[in-house]
């Protein structure tokens, strides 16, 4: 695995040179493995963290987990998560806990529940997902309260039927809530859809404005693990456009 990680790393770092587009890893677990396989890809990212990088930057940003979530709650992984996300000894910051949650509930009546344990015994930074603590008031409270960003797919939700249509998505109301969210496509290949359209869903059937898809596209910087000269240049870049608009009346 490690040396599959380093060939990885040197193809990344080549791509990004040549295209410009930076670049980093998120290792993540599949909830169908056990504890035991998850802590040993966690040291895998721990090390490639440590020792491999991509343009001077550290290769391996993240940790995940994903796959599927009927009957493997995300309490399972908490040991795996802290090995690869905690300090190391010699006083590193650990790497980012960015798992899904959220989208199917690993138990009747748990999707929000199951949010709320990505956040407390996975100290997630961000959440693939996590729609269905919409409402639920007190997971809401604990995703404000640990500032913590949930990444949405939209129609991948309504495919998938988290959600009977896509003007029903509770994104907006998430939003609306204070709770940060981006705007994602999943997975383009399966669901038929990319970044682009995905914004586009959410202006003409969730009625987002100007406004709030701007603050979609700065939360994905302002909560990623890009460098801050990256996150304000991209930031910029946002502000100027969304005061374009607002010009044009």
């Amino acid at each position: 695995m490690d040396e599959t990680l380093q060939l990885l790393a040197e193809a990344a770092e080549e791509a990004e040179l040549s295209t410009g587009v930076g670049i980093g890893y998120v290792l993540s677990v599949e909830r169908n493995l056990s504890a035991k396989e998850a802590e040993e890809l966690a040291m895998v990212a721990k090390r490639g963290a440590k020792r491999l990088s991509i343009c001077g930057r550290p290769a391996v940003i993240g940790f995940g987990l994903h796959g599927p979530e009927e009957g493997n709650p995300p309490k399972k992984f908490a040991k795996a998560f802290e090995m690869a996300c905690s300090r190391d000894a010699d006083g590193n910051n650990g790497i980012a806990s960015l798992p899904h949650a959220g989208e199917i509930a690993p138990f009747p009546g748990k999707g929000a529940q199951s949010v709320v344990d990505a956040i407390q015994c996975l100290k997630a930074k961000r959440i693939a997902h996590g729609v269905l603590a919409a409402d639920d008031n007190t997971a809401l409270q604990v995703i404000k309260d640990s500032k913590v960003c949930l990444d949405v797919c939209v129609s991948s939700n309504y495919l998938l039927n988290v959600c009977e249509t896509r003007k029903s998505h509770p994104i907006k109301k998430l939003l609306l809530s204070g709770i940060p969210c981006t705007i994602n496509s999943d997975d383009p290949l399966l669901f038929g859809c990319n970044l682009l359209s995905e914004y586009v869903v959410c202006r003409k059937d969730l009625i987002m404005d100007d406004i709030m898809l701007a603050s979609c596209a700065k939360y994905s910087f302002d909560y990623s693990c890009a460098p801050e000269e990256m996150k304000m240049k991209q930031n910029a870049a946002i502000e100027a456009w969304l005061s374009s608009k607002l010009l044009e009346g």
